[in-house]
Parts: C-alpha cells; sequence; structure tokens
C-alpha cells in the first residue's frame, strides 16, 4: 500500500487511466486492492483517523484519557465564565478527592460520609501514605462543624457576621497560644462545669474554683488539686432564713492545703457561748 512516511496516500504506479485505451485487469484490480486494504487500515491522524486499531490505542495516540480508570499526566483547566464541577453518584457512598505526592495520599477531601451523606470531610495522611485521622468535618444539614483531632488555628479569625461566636464541646479541652511559642493554655477545661461545685483554669494559668461545705467541723477537697499555690480563699454562710441582730454566724478556714480546707461554723447569740453551727457555707478559692 503506497503510503510515505508522513502517511500520505497515492496510487500504485502505473494505475493512471489513458483516455480511449484499454483498461487492463492486473493494473485496475491492483488498483482497487490497493484501496481496500487502505479503508481496512488504521487511518492516520493526518488523514482524519487516530492511527490505532482500538479505543485505547486511539486515546493514547491523540494523547486523551478515558472517561473511566485512565490517568491523566497534565493539568485540567475548565474554562468557561462561571465553570462547574459536579461529583454524583446514586448510591450512598462519599464523593471523595484525593491529594497526592508521588503516589501516596497526602489529603482528602469527601463530600457525604455521614448519615444521608451530608457531611464535609477533610483529613490528611502521614509521610508513608498511612491515614492520620480527620481535620474538619461539617454538617450540611445542621451547619455545624467540627476538628475532629487537636487542631491549631494560626493567625486567623472566626466571625459570625456580628453575631456572638459560639464554641461547643462535646468532650475535651480548648486551648490557646496567643505567643505562638508552641505552649498551650487550657482556655476552658471540659470537667469543670458543674452549679454545686467546680473549677475555671483560665489562659494565664489562674485556677478558680469553688462550692459549698457543710455546717459544723467539715475537710472538704476541692475538685483538683491546685498545681502550686493559692492566693485567697473566703466562705460565707448560708442561712435559709434571716438572722437576729443579736446572733452571728460565721465560717472559720482552717488547714488550708493543695489540695483540701477544713471549715468550722460558729454561731454566738446574745453575746453568749460561741458554739459550733450546722449551717452550710458556700466557698471560694483563687491560685495557681
Amino acid at each position: 500500500m503506497p503510503r510515505d512516511g508522513s502517511g500520505i496516500y497515492t496510487t500504485p504506479v502505473g494505475t493512471t487511466a489513458v483516455p480511449d485505451t484499454t483498461i487492463e485487469s492486473a493494473k485496475y484490480n491492483a488498483n482497487v486492492a490497493d484501496v481496500a486494504a487502505d479503508l481496512n487500515a488504521p487511518r492516520p491522524i493526518i488523514a482524519g483517523g487516530t492511527g490505532a486499531t482500538s479505543a485505547t490505542g486511539a486515546l493514547t495516540a491523540l494523547g486523551a484519557v478515558a472517561k473511566a480508570g485512565d490517568t491523566m499526566t497534565g493539568n485540567l483547566e475548565i474554562l468557561k465564565g462561571s465553570p462547574l464541577l459536579y461529583l454524583h453518584t446514586a448510591g450512598t457512598g462519599g464523593r471523595s478527592i484525593f491529594g497526592m505526592l508521588n503516589g501516596t495520599n497526602r489529603w482528602l477531601l469527601q463530600l457525604g460520609t455521614g448519615v444521608g451523606n451530608d457531611e464535609f470531610l477533610l483529613a490528611s495522611y502521614g509521610d508513608t501514605g498511612t491515614f492520620v485521622g480527620e481535620v474538619l468535618n461539617a454538617d450540611r444539614a445542621t451547619r455545624r462543624m467540627r476538628f475532629r483531632e487537636p487542631a491549631i488555628l494560626e493567625k486567623g479569625f472566626v466571625d459570625h457576621g456580628g453575631s456572638n461566636l459560639r464554641l461547643l464541646l462535646n468532650t475535651g479541652d480548648l486551648h490557646w497560644d496567643s505567643a505562638q511559642s508552641g505552649t498551650f493554655r487550657k482556655f476552658w477545661d471540659s470537667g469543670n462545669a458543674t452549679f454545686t461545685g467546680g473549677y475555671l483554669k483560665l489562659a494565664n494559668g489562674f485556677l478558680l474554683q469553688w462550692g459549698t461545705v457543710g455546717g459544723n467541723d467539715t475537710t472538704t477537697s476541692f475538685p483538683i488539686a491546685f498545681p502550686n499555690a493559692i492566693l485567697s480563699m473566703s466562705a460565707s454562710a448560708v442561712h435559709g432564713t434571716a438572722i437576729p441582730s443579736t446572733a452571728l454566724i460565721a465560717p472559720f478556714l482552717t488547714a488550708v492545703g493543695l489540695t483540701a480546707f477544713s471549715c468550722q461554723m460558729r454561731a454566738a447569740i446574745s453575746g453568749g457561748t460561741v458554739g459550733t453551727a450546722g449551717q452550710n457555707a458556700y466557698w471560694t478559692a483563687i491560685g495557681y
């Protein structure tokens, strides 16, 4: 078949017909056979074909990729005024995009991984491609955003359109590092919230504790121990009814330590003998 190295087809030599002469069957048949062979052969790209005998070979020859199961080696660019990218599935699985380095997973962006396929998820992988954990998780229905693993917000802020910002902690503690030194302080501790007695750790290292102590002579433990020292402590008696002007009920704090303290409730009426009192007392302590 007379095609040159560039894929250009030319008729076989000696097949050009001469007017008013007899057509020789051998030359005619040779020309027809040559055309038939060319039509049945892979048509080169220069002639409008792909130069291949299969879909895979055609994609390779044209530098294209298959719609499924193929790998791109170049960038994907959508040039449009308002480009859209849809990740659609008819099932219940998540729609995922992986960020990789040399064939190793680094990041995972996933849509639809929770109940009702409503969650947005961002997760990270280690240097060897091992899954590390979720970094960010957001729920479509409730619009709640959660940090699943310990996370750091650097040089940023969270705004809610001028409204109050609420940080909801189901479990765990809230830390901050104002100096970006890598040493994080607890702004809020997950074990502190009770009405009858609890504690609050502030970002500057101070520790506030409070509670109620029973009457007479009672020794009470702090909700948690003070690590270093107690700076101030006070108590006030609680009485259910009005106290006569001639009566005095007062708590006295003794044996104050880092883990516990004693409280002695005393009462005196009309200048009489001082004795024990059964009233309770509220107490507060500040330390670090």
